[in-house]
């Protein structure tokens, strides 16, 4: 069963927020997130017009999510609100060649931008990543998504190319970034 250790983190507005997994019963919010992604910005991979699953299919994919010996899906908590969530997984899990390689996406509830909740993701996602054997992380952000852009770097990560083209997004293409962060 993957999973993060639970945390409590002091945004620096002073409030607390609690860090933990989520788990089969948190797909209510987990939904409330991502619409609200969709529509604050064109730096997810949420849209506005995109269907999303019902409480039932979200709330059945975190139990996968939960139930991978790998694969991590978790969140910030202000008191029972969710306000942002992050995920790791390992795409070829068990293969011999890329088995070490994680994948991430993370978003958050604008609402709580910069507040260091990005960061503080980004340092538990990375002490999850040497727990579980996985030596390199990476993701894609847009290359425009300043404040993205200089989150990841920040924490190490490295641009290693750029994909021309990669999003069209209200009638305008973008390109995006390859980022990585090597663990060993």
């Amino acid at each position: 069963m993957a999973a993060i250790e639970e945390q409590k983190f002091k945004l620096k507005d002073g409030r607390e927020l609690e860090i933990r997994s989520l788990i089969f019963s948190d797909g209510e919010e987990v939904i409330k997130v991502r619409k609200c992604l969709s529509l604050e910005s064109v730096h997810t991979m949420h849209f506005p017009e995109m269907s999303l699953p019902s409480i039932a299919v979200s709330s059945e994919f975190q139990q996968d999510q939960f139930d991978h010996p790998v694969n991590v899906s978790y969140g910030g908590f202000l008191k029972k609100r969710l306000v942002g969530i992050s995920n790791l997984k390992v795409p070829r899990h068990g293969h011999p060649w890329g088995g070490h390689v994680a994948e991430f996406g993370m978003g958050i509830v604008k609402e709580f931008w910069g507040q260091s909740i990005g960061k503080k993701f980004l340092e538990i996602q990375e002490a999850y990543a040497l727990k579980s054997g996985i030596k390199r992380i990476q993701s894609t952000v847009r290359v425009n998504n300043d404040r993205g852009v200089a989150l990841y770097t920040k924490a190490g990560f490295k641009i290693e190319g750029t994909s021309k083209a990669a999003a069209f997004i209200n009638g305008k293409y973008y390109d995006e970034y390859t980022i990585a962060k090597i663990l060993i």
